[in-house]
This record gives structure tokens, sequence and C-alpha cells, in this order.
């Protein structure tokens, strides 16, 4: 190889850019979930406590609840 300097990427480099990527991904996973929350509060077809369901599994897998505090909750 002629320039084998030219294709090294820097380390600083590499951990910008793990930065933004990573930023990008939490932006797009926030974005996906604002979608479906829209989705799902728009949709004729669920009851009220339906989507309050849905709701409240997405935060508990979101929080990562246990089993046991999940129960609790419904009591």
């Amino acid at each position: 190889m002629a320039f084998p300097h030219l294709l090294a990427t820097p380390a600083y480099a590499t951990r910008t850019d793990d930065k933004r990527a990573s930023t990008a991904r939490q932006r797009l996973s926030q974005n996906v979930r604002a979608d479906r929350f829209a989705v799902i509060e728009a949709v004729d077809v669920f009851s009220e406590n339906q989507k309050r369901e849905i709701f409240y599994n997405d935060a508990a897998r979101l929080l990562k609840l246990g089993a046991k505090q999940v129960a609790q909750h419904h009591e």
C-alpha cells in the first residue's frame, strides 16, 4: 500500500463516530416509540383499558421491571 496512514482511523474519530451513531439510534428509537404511541392512541380497535395495558407493558419493559414488581402494580 502506498499510503497506509491515510486508511488508519484516528481514535478520536472512532469515539466521535460511535457517539454520533449512538445518538442517532437513540433518536430513532424515541421517534419509533412516539409513532407507536400515536398509532395506538389513534386506533379505535383497542379499548381504553387495552391501551393502558399496552402502555404499561411498554414502560415496564423499558424500565426492566421484574415480574414481582409488575404483579404488585396489578394488585
